[in-house]
């Protein structure tokens, strides 16, 4: 079993970052209208609330707990921690003051649409991509017994043909040494080709 850092890091796969940062760049294209701040600004704070969104669904697949399933951990850490994301996402444009996230207007308004939107898409893209690894894991396991399963008729194959390379040893002894009839070598290769 692997360290749980490393089941993280190999969690963030290339396909999973750039869906997210693609999601992002999305859903900041379409809430701009409604946001007084530039487009950078609010792609920067769509950005971070994926990038940590991501690192929550990994952190959240590493954990071994036992009174939840996997996936269901995975996706309560995504709605869990969307709310905060969203709260470090705006830190950076106010220095760090949180009370002043808090007494502006604007910002409440802009931290609701945003966590609204986040929770509204993050949970579906979680279960998405929940649902792809489990059908990799089916489709690995489904090699892995059709790998087993030729492997077992090669072994058969073998067998058989050592059988019969034996019988013909045997019948070629045989026949060099007692005269047989005619029927019992049709016997012994019909007996051949079974295997």
């Amino acid at each position: 079993m692997q360290p749980a850092w490393q089941e993280i890091v190999g969690a963030l796969t290339l396909r999973r970052v750039v869906v997210a940062a693609l999601l992002a760049l999305l859903v900041a294209t379409l809430l701009n209208p409604i946001f007084v701040v530039p487009f950078g600004v609010l792609l920067g704070r769509m950005m971070i609330i994926a990038a940590l969104l991501l690192l929550a669904f990994s952190v959240a697949g590493a954990s071994r707990s036992t009174r939840l399933p996997r996936w269901l951990v995975q996706v309560l850490a995504v709605v869990v921690a969307a709310p905060f994301a969203t709260l470090l996402a705006y830190l950076p444009s106010v220095d760090g003051r949180v009370m002043e996230v808090l007494s502006h207007e604007g910002r409440v308004m802009g931290f609701i649409d945003i966590t609204a939107t986040v929770l509204l898409i993050a949970p579906l893209l979680a279960l998405g991509a929940l649902y792809r690894e489990r059908d990799a894991q089916a489709r690995s396991a489904l090699l892995a017994f059709a790998l087993e399963r030729s492997t077992l008729e090669k072994e058969a194959l073998d067998a058989c043909a050592e059988a019969a390379a034996g019988a013909d040893r045997a019948a070629l002894f045989f026949s060099t040494h007692w005269p047989t009839s005619r029927s019992s070598s049709n016997r012994d290769r019909r007996r051949r080709r079974r295997c």
